[in-house]
C-alpha cells in the first residue's frame, strides 16, 4: 500500500496543486529561520550584558525585543514567500532543491543580521540611514577601525549559518502544520506589511537610550531608516514669499529666543551681524589681537568630564583647567558625528543634505573664523594626525584659505602612530603625539597673531593607544578615586580600553598646555576646548547625551573665571569670538553673516536663549533646541539644568518647534542645491588669497 505524500494535494489544476504545496511547506522551513531570528537575539543580549551593562528594565526590554522581531520574521516571510513559491512553480528540481534556495536566500539575511548586530555590539548604536551619507572609503575606513576578527567569532558565525542549514532541510521533511494554519501565515506576514507598523518604537518609553537600542531589532532599524531616507518627501516652505524674513523674524521672537534680522531672500541664512561682546569682561587686556587656539577633543562628552559628570569624571586635568576658566557645562555640539564639527565651530554653518563639508567643490563660499581672521593679518593653521580627506575636512579648510595644514601625510618622522587594531587599521597618530607635535610646531610660527586649530582622533574606535597600560592602571586609581562599590567598578571595566584612553587624551591636553606656556606667545592666548560629540561607545543616556560636551575658555589673560548653566552650542562660538575681537582689538568683522548661532550666553544660572537644530547623523536631522524644549524625531522633551530629559504632552509647542525645524530644512535644502550664502562682493571683502 503506497502512502501518500502530505505535499501532493488532490487538484487537477497543476498551478493551483504547486501553489498549496508551497504554502505548507513554506510555513514549515520558515519555523528554522523565526528559532534562528530569536537565537541571534538571545547571543546578542547576552553579549551584550556580558561585555557592557544590563537594561534599566529586563521586562519591558524583553517584550519589545520578542515583538520587533516577530515583526520583522513576519514582513520579511511575506517577500521570502514570493521567492519560494516562485521556485516551487518554475525551479526545475525537487522538493530538496526548493529548500535549499530557501536557505541560501535567508542565509543572505542571517549575514545581514549577524553584521548589523556586530556594527551595534563595536559602537553600541544601530546602523541606520547614515550610511549612505559616507563615500566607499570612508565606510571602508570606519569598518575597519571596528573590526576585530578571531577564530571564535568566524566559528560562531559558520556554525549560525550552518545550524540554519539544518533547521531548514530538518523542517522541511515535517508536516505538523495544518494546511488552513499555513495560510493563516502568509495571510499575516502579508498584513504586516500593508499595517506600516514601524521598527522603531517611541524613544520616550524607554529608561535610557542604551535600553532602546538594544530592544530594537538591528535589521527591522537598519531597514526602516533605509526605507524612510528613500521616501521621504519634506514639505516645503516658500522662502521667496514677500513676508518670509519678516515671519522669519517675527516667530522667532518668542519667549525670550534670540531672534535675527534676515535681510534678502536671495540668501536665506544672510542677517546682520549683531552678536554682543559677552567675553571681552572677563580678559584683561592682551598685548594686541590674541592668539586663539581651538583645540577639539575626539569624543569628549560631559557624561564623563567635569564636576557632576554622571558617570564620574575621567580627565582630571580639564577638570582642573576647568576652575581657572569659563565653564560651560551645560554646552552642545551641533551634531553626533564628526562629519558637521569643523563646519559648526568656525562657520557657524547649516548642514546641508549631509554636513556642509560634504557637498565638496560645491560648497558654496562662505564667511567663517578662518577666513575673516587671515583677512585681519592672522596666521591660520590646522594641525591633526589623520588623513584630511575623511569627512572631506582638508577640502573645507582648503576653500576657507587656510595658510597651513598638518596631517598624517605631512606629520613628519620622530613619531609614532598609534598601534593597528587586529584588523591592520589604525587612524594615523595619535593625541600625545599630536599636542606635542603642535607645541614643538607652534614655536617656529610666525610673529603676527595666530588661529591654530587642533583636532585629536584617540577617542575614537577601536581605543588602542601608546603605553595603554599605564593609562589602565590610572584608570584604576580613578575608579577608587570615585569610590565605587566593587559591583560597580566591574561595570566599568568592561569599558576600560574607552575610559584609558579617555584619560591618555586628558594627559595630552595637559602636556600641549604645559609645553606651550615656555612659548613666549602663551600669555597673549586664548584656549578654546571643546569636544566634537560624546562618543556613543560608553551606553548614552538620554537623546540630547550624544551632544552634550564641555566647553572651556581659559587663558593667562582670564581676570575671573565663571561655570556657566545657560545653554550655548558649538554655533555660537565663532560669532562670540568675533564680537570679541572687533570691540576690544577693532577687527573688522562683516556687518552682514550667514552664521546660524547667535553667540554665547555668559549668563551663570540655567536658561536658554537659543534656537537651533542638531544634526545626530548625516542622514538624520529630526533634532531641534528651542529655549529649554528639545524635539526629538516626533517627541518633544523638557531640558533641566544638568541636561536631563523629561517628556512633555504639549501639542501646542510640539507643533511650533515642528514648523520651526521644518523652515530651517526647507532653507537647509537650498543650500544643498548650491544656492549662494551671500553675495560674492561680501566674500571677497573677507577673503585673503
Amino acid at each position: 500500500m503506497m502512502i501518500k505524500d502530505p505535499y501532493n494535494f488532490d487538484e487537477e489544476n497543476l498551478l493551483v496543486k504547486k501553489t498549496k504545496r508551497a504554502i505548507l511547506q513554506f510555513a514549515h522551513v520558515s519555523l528554522a529561520f523565526f528559532i534562528l531570528i530569536l537565537l541571534l537575539r538571545l547571543v546578542e543580549v547576552g553579549v551584550m550584558v556580558k561585555s557592557y551593562q544590563s537594561p534599566e528594565n529586563w521586562f519591558q526590554v524583553s517584550i519589545y525585543a520578542f515583538l520587533l522581531d516577530f515583526l520583522l520574521f513576519l514582513k520579511i516571510s511575506f517577500f521570502l514567500f514570493i521567492i519560494y513559491l516562485v521556485a516551487v512553480q518554475m525551479v526545475v528540481g525537487d522538493r530538496r532543491t526548493q529548500t535549499y534556495i530557501y536557505a541560501g536566500v535567508t542565509s543572505f539575511t542571517v549575514v545581514v543580521a549577524l553584521l548589523l548586530t556586530k556594527y551595534f555590539y563595536t559602537t553600541l548604536l544601530p546602523l541606520g540611514d547614515d550610511i549612505y551619507g559616507y563615500s566607499f572609503s570612508e565606510i571602508s575606513q570606519t569598518a575597519l577601525a571596528g573590526a576585530s576578527v578571531d577564530v571564535f567569532s568566524i566559528l560562531f558565525f559558520l556554525t549560525l549559518l550552518g545550524l540554519l542549514w539544518i533547521l531548514v532541510i530538518y523542517f522541511s521533511k515535517l508536516v505538523f502544520i495544518p494546511f488552513k494554519a499555513a495560510v493563516g501565515f502568509i495571510l499575516a506576514s502579508f498584513l504586516a506589511i500593508l499595517s506600516g507598523i514601524s521598527f522603531l518604537p517611541e524613544s520616550k518609553r524607554f529608561k535610557s537610550e542604551f535600553d532602546y537600542n538594544l530592544a530594537v531589532n538591528k535589521t527591522g532599524f537598519f531597514f526602516q531608516k533605509s526605507y524612510d531616507y528613500f521616501t521621504r518627501n519634506e514639505p516645503e516652505v516658500d522662502i521667496y514669499a514677500e513676508n518670509y524674513i519678516e515671519d522669519a523674524v517675527q516667530g522667532s521672537n518668542l519667549e525670550g529666543i534670540n531672534s535675527f534680522k534676515y535681510v534678502d531672500a536671495k540668501y536665506p541664512f544672510l542677517r546682520e551681524n549683531d552678536a554682543k561682546d559677552v567675553l571681552g569682561n572677563f580678559f584683561d587686556k592682551f598685548d594686541g589681537p590674541p592668539n586663539i587656539i581651538y583645540i577639539q577633543v575626539e569624543g569628549l562628552g560631559r557624561a564623563f568630564s567635569g564636576e557632576g559628570a554622571y558617570l564620574g569624571s575621567f580627565t582630571p586635568f580639564l577638570d582642573s583647567l576647568a576652575q581657572k576658566s569659563l565653564y560651560f557645562e551645560n554646552f552642545l555640539a551641533a551634531q553626533g558625528r564628526t562629519f558637521a564639527s569643523l563646519p559648526s565651530v568656525l562657520g557657524s554653518l547649516p548642514f546641508a543634505e549631509h554636513g556642509f563639508a560634504d557637498l565638496g567643490n560645491k560648497m558654496p563660499h562662505h564667511l567663517n573664523l578662518i577666513n575673516i581672521l587671515k583677512a585681519n593679518n592672522y596666521h591660520t593653521r590646522f594641525l591633526s594626525g589623520f588623513d584630511l580627506a575623511f569627512d572631506n575636512e582638508g577640502l573645507y579648510l582648503q576653500k576657507s584659505n587656510i595658510d597651513e595644514t598638518v596631517s598624517i601625510s605631512n606629520f613628519g618622522s620622530g613619531y609614532k602612530q598609534m598601534p593597528s587594531n587586529s584588523g591592520g587599521f589604525t587612524w594615523g597618530y595619535g593625541d600625545m603625539d599630536l599636542m606635542l607635535k603642535s607645541a614643538l610646531y607652534l614655536n617656529k610660527v610666525p610673529s603676527k597673531p595666530g588661529l591654530t586649530i587642533i583636532q585629536t582622533v584617540s577617542m575614537h574606535t577601536p581605543y588602542q593607544v601608546l603605553n595603554q597600560p599605564q593609562y589602565v592602571e590610572k584608570f584604576e586609581k580613578q575608579l577608587n578615586a570615585l569610590r565605587l562599590s566593587d559591583d560597580k567598578k566591574e561595570d566599568y571595566r568592561k569599558y576600560k580600553s574607552i575610559y584609558s584612553t579617555i584619560l591618555y587624551s586628558d594627559d595630552a591636553v595637559r602636556a600641549f598646555i604645559n609645553n606651550y606656556s615656555k612659548n613666549p606667545a602663551y600669555n597673549n592666548t586664548i584656549f578654546i576646548i571643546s569636544g566634537d560629540h560624546r562618543l556613543p561607545e560608553i551606553p548614552i543616556a538620554t537623546k540630547i547625551d550624544r551632544y552634550h560636551v564641555p566647553l572651556l575658555i581659559y587663558s593667562p589673560k582670564l581676570k575671573r573665571t565663571a561655570r556657566i548653566k545657560s545653554i550655548s552650542s558649538h554655533l555660537d562660538i565663532t560669532p562670540s569670538i568675533l564680537a570679541f575681537l572687533n570691540v576690544n582689538y577693532n577687527l573688522k568683522v562683516p556687518k552682514l553673516v550667514n552664521f546660524i548661532g547667535s553667540g554665547l550666553d555668559t549668563v551663570r544660572s540655567f536658561r536658554s536663549v537659543h534656537k537651533y537644530p542638531l544634526m545626530q547623523t548625516k542622514n538624520e536631522l529630526n533634532d531641534f533646541v528651542y529655549g529649554k524644549f528639545f524635539l526629538n524625531q516626533n517627541t518633544l522633551y523638557a531640558i533641566d539644568d544638568r541636561m536631563g530629559l523629561e517628556p512633555v504632552e504639549n501639542e501646542q509647542k510640539k507643533i511650533q518647534l515642528l514648523n520651526e525645524l521644518k523652515q530651517y530644512k526647507t532653507i537647509n535644502n537650498n543650500v544643498s542645491k548650491g544656492n549662494k550664502l551671500l553675495p560674492d562682493s561680501l566674500y571677497l571683502k573677507f577673503s585673503k588669497f
